[in-house]
């Protein structure tokens, strides 16, 4: 396993949220840094964003209707390399977080493009960039409790390093909303996952309780642990903690 210290590092860093005008003025690319939100206004058909992975972790790019659930408001985003080829998409239903996960482990950092588009739908849509450089720790050290509240939200996302045949089992509880707890394989052949690419996915929602993810390795690397919710107003705590399997 390369990169020891890292297994020691676990920054927290907020998110920012900011307001972006309509229209023709979103021609672009805009700007989006990491750890970033950006809201959009009803009336646009989608965007383009101008982005960069600057170290090896995991990171994201995720969008979602900003309008009540229901409504069916539906933006799909594709992510396109620094040579503007396409390499990863997330096109889900409606009132869902589309997310697109970047493996910079095995893909070096660089420039991405991420171009929004409109499906169905009456709303506006935020768009944000994950980039949050944590991981899970080994079972071999204590274990925290960790809490996805308005910092985070809609998206936890952490580096787990798992050796081959390794199992991952983390629990969620206390949800106040839905969504999904999943597992990003990590895979030279692909280091570029959507949501719907997720190698192991567990729902979540008010009514499940508790929930256990667990997944075990085909491979040993660095994978993407991440919790995505799509309740539009959810600001409440859900919380969470890598357990034995």
């Amino acid at each position: 396993m390369s990169r020891p210290l890292r297994l020691l590092t676990a920054t927290v860093l907020s998110l920012a949220v900011v307001l972006v005008p309509t229209g023709p003025a979103l021609a672009g690319p805009v700007p989006l840094g990491p750890n970033t939100r950006l809201e959009v206004g009803d009336g646009t058909t989608g965007a383009t964003y101008a982005l960069s992975t600057t170290s090896n972790y995991w990171s994201a790019v995720w969008v979602r209707p900003t309008t009540n659930p229901g409504k069916s408001v539906d933006y799909d985003v594709t992510l396109l390399d620094g040579a503007g080829a396409a390499v990863g998409g997330s096109a889900l239903g409606a009132d869902l977080v589309d997310v697109v996960a970047i493996d910079s482990n095995l893909r070096t950092p660089g420039a991405y493009q991420a171009q929004t588009r409109y499906y169905a739908g009456t709303g506006g849509y935020q768009i944000g960039f994950a980039q949050p450089n944590e991981i899970l720790p080994p079972m071999t050290q204590a274990q925290p409790v960790y809490e996805m509240d308005s910092p985070h939200w809609p998206l936890a996302l952490r580096d787990v390093y798992l050796a081959a045949g390794e199992c991952l089992a983390v629990t969620v509880w206390g949800a106040s909303s839905y969504g999904d707890v999943m597992v990003l394989a990590s895979d030279p052949a692909n280091p570029v996952r959507s949501r719907a690419q997720a190698a192991a996915r567990v729902p979540i929602h008010t009514t499940t309780g508790i929930q256990t993810l667990r997944y075990t390795a085909p491979r040993g690397g660095w994978y993407g642990f991440a919790i995505v919710d799509d309740n539009v107003f959810f600001y409440g705590t859900l919380r969470y903690q890598r357990v034995a399997c």
